[in-house]
């Protein structure tokens, strides 16, 4: 398996105990989501379709700092750009400075001024203990639920390097 793609739920009951997991405890990710970040370490696709993929016009991405020194990040920015190019959609990129060259995280309810209806918004995560995770991350589906639910949106887990043998599917 190289990738894996999941609905997001709008009412998803909290998942106790799961640690590790950005925003598994709280709106958004179900536990069948949980249970497969928890478990893999492909690349996930969290999908929350609000309307359909062809008439999507911008992908807005905020991407974490430090996420170019991760092990998925060439392979999700290909997929990525592949898909704009297909669709003949643009992409909008929020990182930091650093990041940018190959966002602000504490401030992401200020996208809403930027967004349009026909975009969808996609965040970068990371899995706890990795390079670019931010705890912040933890609060991104609950900012989706309430500052950006009328919005196309994905949470993208990139493939991460480390303990594979207990980690793949």
């Amino acid at each position: 398996i190289t990738d894996i793609v999941m609905g997001m739920h709008h009412a998803s009951p909290a998942v106790p105990g799961l640690t590790g997991i950005p925003g598994a405890s709280g709106p958004g990710i179900g536990k069948m989501a949980a249970d497969v970040l928890a478990q893999s370490n492909v690349t996930t696709f969290i999908y929350n379709p609000v309307q359909p993929l062809n008439t999507i016009k911008r992908h807005l991405i905020v991407v974490p700092e430090k996420a170019e020194q991760e092990a998925g990040f060439q392979m999700w920015q290909r997929r990525i750009r592949r898909l704009a190019e297909n669709s003949g959609a643009r992409i909008i990129v929020f990182a930091p400075e650093a990041t940018l060259p190959f966002a602000q995280w504490d401030d992401l309810p200020s996208l809403e001024h930027d967004i349009r209806a026909d975009d969808c918004l996609w965040f970068v995560m990371s899995r706890r203990d990795r390079v670019s995770y931010n705890p912040v991350m933890s609060r991104i589906p609950a900012y989706l639920e309430h500052f950006f639910s009328g919005y196309s949106s994905v949470l993208l887990y990139p493939v991460q390097a480390g303990d594979t043998e207990s980690r793949y599917i």
